[in-house]
């Protein structure tokens, strides 16, 4: 949506990296004003079709006043815009020269992509995955087998306690995960990975240490992630395709304990997981922006507060310094471990907490919580 108009002169791109050949002309063809003429034209033509939902791409975005401009109601350009900012941690301009985040830096994009939208008419999409980005359970969390069902649980409360309209992609609701790292450069099809891994084999003569460090971001941030084939069940194809039909890459080897017909029947897996109420509107404030091991916030809307902490690590944590009093010697109304400890936080650990007004909601008063909690 964003590059639908480009600087008719052609000017050519400063030079912002010295060492490349090649240099980003970004600012002369995403975000044109020419753009919002257009967008002004394609809603004259749905205006004939009533009520409408309208959803673009506004891109890796610094400035949240560039994302208003395309998704205030007042201006009818688009009902809602997705923003990379927050998926896109840690890339570069040409998505290979990856650096390193941490959760701090995660929290904060996060919280202002959350809190732009609480003191304006603008609306926002609350998303990790899509067809060009690696798999969120190996980007934030961990794909280890120990945990990669539990962290699937804990971003899956991420987004679904976050204020905006969710979008899933396909396989997010099962956990699916990047592709092993076993896996050599003739598994990608993506022609971006191919060309990068070529230009770096030739212009270090195939250096061994340059080609293992290309291949660790391979590995990491490839757009092939997302698209190997929706592992449906431990079928020879994951049941994407009959037994005699082969699909166009290599089926996720994980699919023989990670797959939808597995999980349809298991009432303690991710899918199941995800069977749960949105807290689609509210405010945000996050509690403790420079905890490096836990993210933990409070949203506000209709008379009631919840709070949310997810444990980041692999190592316990604790509760109770965290939470602040009020939400001490409460039970949690959702959280993704079974045997959850009230004081600690297991790795990869999560649950909400729920007042109504200065008091709260007790384990057997779900149904009320239950009736209001769509309004948080």
């Amino acid at each position: 949506m964003i590059i639908y108009s480009k600087d008719p002169d052609y000017p050519d791109a400063p030079v912002t990296d010295p060492d490349s050949p090649y240099q980003t002309g970004r600012k002369f063809y995403a975000h044109q004003p020419e753009v919002f003429n257009i967008l002004g034209q394609i809603n004259q033509v749905l205006a004939e079709f009533g009520d409408k939902l309208t959803v673009g791409e506004i891109g890796v975005l610094a400035y949240t006043t560039t994302a208003l401009d395309n998704v205030s109601a007042s201006r009818q350009r688009v009902s809602m815009g997705f923003q990379f900012e927050t998926a896109c941690l840690g890339f570069s301009l040409n998505h290979w020269n990856l650096a390193y985040f941490s959760l701090v830096d995660f929290k904060a994009s996060f919280e202002k992509w959350q809190r732009f939208i609480e003191v304006n008419d603008g609306w926002t999409c609350v998303f990790m995955e899509n067809h060009n980005i690696a798999r969120s359970v190996s980007r934030f969390a961990s794909d280890n087998p120990m945990y990669r069902a539990t962290a699937a649980k804990t971003l899956a409360t991420l987004l679904a306690t976050s204020t905006g309209t969710l979008f899933l992609y396909q396989g997010q609701k099962i956990g699916m995960t990047n592709a092993p790292r076993e896996w050599d450069i003739s598994e990608y099809k993506d022609i971006s990975a191919s060309k990068y891994w070529k230009q770096v084999h030739d212009c270090t003569n195939g250096d061994k240490v340059a080609l293992a460090q290309a291949m660790e971001t391979i590995q990491s941030v490839a757009r092939d992630h997302a698209r190997t084939p929706v592992q449906w069940s431990d079928d020879e194809h994951a049941g994407f395709t009959d037994a005699h039909t082969a699909p166009w890459m290599r089926i996720n080897d994980n699919h023989q304990d990670m797959n939808v017909q597995q999980q349809v029947s298991d009432p303690d897996g991710v899918l199941e997981f995800w069977h749960m109420e949105l807290f689609i509107y509210g405010s945000w404030k996050t509690i403790d922006a420079v905890d490096q091991y836990v993210m933990t916030y409070i949203k506000r809307a209709e008379g009631y507060k919840a709070l949310v902490m997810m444990n980041f690590t692999i190592e316990d944590q604790s509760c109770r310094d965290r939470a602040p009093p009020i939400f001490h010697n409460m039970d949690p109304v959702l959280t993704n471990m079974v045997n959850w400890r009230p004081d600690t936080l297991s790795p990869f650990g999560a649950r909400v907490y729920i007042i109504e007004g200065d008091g709260q909601v007790s384990n057997t008063d779900h149904q009320t919580y239950r009736a209001g909690i769509h309004l948080l």
